[in-house]
């Protein structure tokens, strides 16, 4: 799995959509054991790295696509979504959908730089918050080298988009 899913062939597209089904059965989930876990449904937010990110992505910008996974009659829409080397794979951003932020490095071998910059161009050509902070140089999921940038990037970013400061204590 070294190489990632390349070359994109039928297998590859299935695992992707599989990914996609079963994280948007886990915000249903999360949404129909809102009170027994003490979750706000309204402030659900989701992040990945490589694979994970391609599927924050495709549940960001895919709510409408469901499959059969777990969970029906909830929804699976979020309120943000991050990544870490990710593109939206299988999805295009639409209107209304919901603010993203991206982490990139321009000589990602596996997840390459032009299909985040797809995404960002297609999500704000529909009118929506797609920010991503762009690392020259850096390769794929260069997390140790990027830590607390990622991590005061990202905790900057959903207290804003998931409106914190409003959140119950």
């Amino acid at each position: 799995f070294a190489k990632g899913c390349a070359p994109f062939g039928d297998d590859c597209f299935d695992a992707i959509r599989a990914a996609w089904h079963d994280a948007q059965a886990a915000v249903r989930f999360l949404r129909r054991y809102a009170t027994t876990y003490k979750i706000d449904p309204d402030r659900i937010a989701i992040a990945g790295t490589s694979a994970g990110a391609i599927t924050a992505y495709n549940v960001a910008y895919g709510s409408d696509e469901v499959g059969h996974s777990g969970n029906p009659g909830y929804s699976s829409k979020v309120r943000a979504a991050v990544s870490l080397s990710g593109a939206a794979l299988l999805t295009s951003p639409q209107a209304g959908e919901p603010p993203t932020l991206d982490f990139h490095g321009t000589t990602d071998g596996l997840v390459p730089y032009q299909w985040s910059s797809n995404t960002i161009k297609d999500a704000k050509a529909v009118g929506l918050v797609a920010e991503r902070t762009t690392w020259e140089g850096d390769g794929h999921v260069p997390y140790s080298k990027h830590r607390q940038q990622i991590l005061d990037e990202t905790t900057n970013f959903l207290w804003h988009t998931l409106y914190l400061r409003h959140a119950a204590a």
